[in-house]
């Protein structure tokens, strides 16, 4: 593999497009933290780097609240 992925830990986000988004809509499925082990039984949550995400993130969570 050569490429990268950059992970980015938004907080306190709120609906409001600005000029420069995407010009495509993006589907937001918000899910708790707290609900990581539903998230992960989902048919259509296998992409391995978004798997690796959310375990990187509740770790750095866990370190930083």
């Amino acid at each position: 593999m050569q490429h990268s992925t950059h992970l980015i830990l938004a907080r306190d986000l709120y609906p409001h497009q600005v000029e420069g988004d995407e010009p495509e809509p993006l589907e937001v499925v918000p899910w708790k933290l707290s609900d990581a082990a539903d998230l992960l039984l989902q048919d259509d949550f296998t992409e391995g780097r978004s798997l690796l995400a959310l375990y990187l993130a509740q770790d750095w969570l866990k370190q930083h609240d």
